[in-house]
């Protein structure tokens, strides 16, 4: 029996069924990222300083976009492009073959002697050794700063070395450089983790006192105002009280009140004042009693009403001495004088129905 009349035939063993395309585990390509991304501005070859900066973009931009992977003359037609439109012009100036110009290390090697001068060792050392942190650097921009420097100072194995020493001498923190200094085993890592936590420690006590300081002058405000609330309340009630303690007709209020000429009530017109033509005894001036007398000078109390005071002497020094010691003895007991009713230096004196002479003294 052949194969083909086994498939026919109804008795014989089955034949190889189809496979089910679901039961097998589907196969999917691996996920890759897809970037756009941007190649460097055109390189200004009027700043010839600036190439490494540049070129070294460059190579960030070639491995990032596969750049490399693609075949040498690929690399070099991408680096003239952009680099502008004068680059092509620069290669055509430069000392290579016609298989240099297609190799991509050659052209960049040859485009590094065309726009970088030889360094003089000897000056970019000058340079290295005069940096210092300004007042405002930060940590991070001075030491970023000494490491650009020292690429050109070719100090070889000594780089690590002499930019840690930098870094202890430069730095504007004189504590740190001292602790620094300090450490027989100071590396250039610790250097520069020493100052970077040395920066950030200062910045957070900068932050705290800021915050502090914040603080309690929210809680002066909240003490402020609750001091006002208090005594806001405290005025109200007392304004209720003094409401109900002052509510009175205004009558009777005015009756109350004294006069402040004569010192009565004033249920009497003004025009009917006892004290309207009366002379003050205090201070001299009409309109008004001594006993209201507002005059700053006067003495609002008196226990006795004194007409007048003799002084006698036979002799006019003996009468002027005694004439200051008594205005000054009156002028520290707060005693004002009506000096429109004082006489000095008369021979004869009207006192107490007397009348005093130097011969005599007479009745009046």
């Amino acid at each position: 029996m052949s194969r083909d009349d086994d498939a026919q035939g109804g008795g014989g063993a089955a034949g190889p069924q189809p496979v089910n395309a679901a039961a097998q585990p589907a196969m999917t390509a691996p996920l890759t990222a897809t970037f756009n991304i941007k190649p460097p501005e055109p390189f200004d070859l009027a700043k010839p300083h600036k190439w490494e900066k540049w070129i070294r973009r460059f190579e960030c931009f070639r491995l990032a976009s596969n750049l490399n992977s693609s075949s040498e003359a690929n690399q070099v037609n991408m680096l003239v492009y952009c680099m502008g439109d004068e680059a092509d012009d620069v290669l055509r100036g430069l000392d290579l073959t016609p298989e240099q110009r297609q190799r991509y290390e050659a052209v960049e090697n040859g485009y590094d002697g065309f726009f970088i001068p030889k360094k003089n060792a000897i000056y970019e050392r000058a340079k290295f050794n005069k940096i210092l942190q300004q007042p405002s650097e930060p940590v991070d921009v001075f030491i970023t700063a000494l490491h650009a420097l020292a690429e050109t100072c070719e100090y070889g194995d000594l780089h690590d070395k002499l930019l840690r020493d930098r870094i202890v001498v430069g730095i504007k923190d004189a504590s740190l450089s001292e602790r620094m200094q300090l450490d027989r085993d100071l590396t250039l890592a610790k250097a520069i983790t020493m100052a970077r936590q040395s920066e950030e420690i200062k910045r957070q006590q900068t932050d705290l006192r800021d915050r502090s300081a914040s603080k309690a002058d929210m809680d002066a405000m909240h003490f402020k105002r609750g001091k006002q609330n208090k005594f806001k309340n405290k005025d109200q009630a007392q304004g209720q009280y003094k409401t109900w303690k002052h509510d009175k007709p205004v009558q009777n209020r005015a009756e109350n009140k004294a006069c402040g000429k004569c010192g009565k009530s004033l249920s009497h017109p003004a025009t009917q004042c006892p004290a309207k033509s009366a002379e003050c005894r205090n201070c001299g001036k009409r309109g008004h009693f001594g006993k209201v007398c507002r005059s700053s000078k006067a003495v609002h109390e008196v226990a006795e009403d004194v007409d007048g005071l003799f002084l006698g002497a036979l002799a006019s020094g003996e009468h002027d001495a005694r004439k200051h010691a008594e205005l000054e003895r009156a002028a520290k007991a707060g005693v004002t004088l009506n000096m429109s009713k004082c006489e000095f230096g008369k021979r004869e004196v009207k006192f107490l129905d007397y009348i005093i002479s130097k011969p005599e003294l007479c009745s009046t």
